[in-house]
């Protein structure tokens, strides 16, 4: 059996030559696979005439603790790790993907969990009460979930960065003596790579390369050669072997940075600077619809955008005074004696500020959701208990930055 503390996840940005990492504060990991499988019956048959399998669907979720590091959004934006600023456009393309390292309770490794070439679907920031600690959750989409086990157990990528020209090099050799060799795909006979992408920094693309065109491998010789290449260029090759790569682990605890934020270390801004007191919850969510095109003749999904973002933000409250309303009339601070909801403003900004603890002193990160419209107000009370007013608004727009200047601005 595989107990959490032995459920190792990472994730591996596709392009872009964006790097690595494991998932660190991860609380939950879960995949839904639907196979897409057709029964087909005919007339006058009381038989099952065949099973015709479609295109898999599959929404890996991902639940981790807010923690004040950006690499997660960077990872599946597919940016580099200095880049500050990510906004919901950067994920319509990207790609990732998700591996999960096991371990069972006698420590003995066996095997890994492949969930390849996801893009983002939803992601949602949660505070969910005062006392609550912030938590981040993504949801991704893909078609496909491969075990690996026995030889073929560990998932292994290995990046290789051009001088330029033909490029030649042994695996278990020279600079990649401690990397462990490829282990033959058992569906595929002559197979070694699972993928090979390679990203040209000159002009941004990214292109992936089938072996036998794009590279070759001699598996007697462990040899990979490419007939050319651009000053610059980075190979990534993906493949399955029963070692890891030598001196490293899939995982190693994190003890560096926050381990996590709480309610209390957020401040919550309405418009420019308006702090919004009293709230009881704050959550918000990016949804995209996503376009992600197969066609005629092949099994793969051969293209990837999203027609449309829309994100949903909502303000919980016990109603002590309409702080949050008065900000939606754009009459804050002016005693204003009427507030009519048919009078509330749009292109409203809500700011997210996380730091590093109550004192609020240090600034971590933060997110900004602009162009938002208030869309339904929920107003409640029961016995016993103090009235409450949730206020939902919804944009177009989320900027998620560990610059306090950018998120201002």
């Amino acid at each position: 059996m595989f107990h959490s503390s032995k459920f190792q996840p990472r994730i591996n940005p596709v392009y872009n030559d964006s790097p690595a990492g494991q998932i660190d504060r991860a609380q939950d990991l879960r995949a839904s696979i639907t196979l897409n499988r057709t029964k087909v019956k005919e007339l006058g048959n009381s038989d099952l005439v065949c099973w015709k399998q479609g295109i898999p669907t599959n929404t890996v979720t991902v639940r981790q603790l807010e923690y004040g590091e950006m690499d997660m959004w960077q990872q599946l934006a597919n940016t580099s790790l200095v880049d500050d600023a990510i906004i919901a456009d950067d994920y319509k393309v990207a790609l990732s993907d998700i591996s999960v390292y096991l371990t069972d309770d006698i420590d003995i490794f066996r095997g890994t969990l492949w969930y390849p070439s996801c893009r983002v679907s939803t992601f949602a920031l949660n505070i969910g009460d005062p006392d609550a600690l912030i938590e981040r959750t993504y949801t991704l989409t893909n078609e496909n979930e491969m075990i690996f086990q026995n030889d073929n157990k560990y998932v292994i990528y290995l990046a290789h960065t051009s001088v330029g020209g033909a490029i030649n090099f042994t695996i278990g050799q020279g600079a990649y003596d401690f990397y462990p060799l490829p282990v033959e795909d058992p569906d595929n006979s002559g197979n070694y790579f699972l993928r090979c992408y390679r990203y040209r920094s000159s002009d941004s693309t990214n292109t992936l390369l089938v072996e036998g065109t794009g590279y070759t491998y001699d598996d007697g010789l462990y040899q990979i050669d490419v007939a050319d290449s651009t000053l610059g260029d980075v190979f990534t090759w993906v493949y399955t072997s029963d070692y890891y790569v030598s001196g490293s682990n899939p995982f190693t605890p994190n003890t560096g940075d926050l381990c996590a934020i709480k309610a209390d270390e957020c401040t919550i801004y309405l418009e420019s600077s308006t702090t919004v007191s009293k709230l009881q919850s704050v959550s918000f969510d990016c949804n995209f619809d996503r376009l992600d095109i197969k066609e005629i003749g092949t099994t793969d999904v051969v293209a990837f955008g999203a027609r449309d973002i829309v994100t949903t933000a909502s303000l919980g409250q016990i109603v002590e005074s309409w702080t949050v309303d008065e900000v939606l009339r754009g009459v804050a601070g002016l005693g204003y004696g009427k507030l009519n909801v048919r009078e509330y403003q749009d292109d409203m900004v809500l700011k997210i500020k996380v730091y590093t603890d109550n004192t609020k002193a240090t600034f971590k990160m933060g997110y900004r959701l602009n162009n938002l419209s208030p869309t339904s107000i929920d107003d409640g009370d029961t016995i016993d208990d103090y009235a409450t007013r949730n206020i939902t608004l919804e944009g177009d727009y989320v900027l998620v930055t560990s610059n306090e200047a950018t998120l201002d601005a």
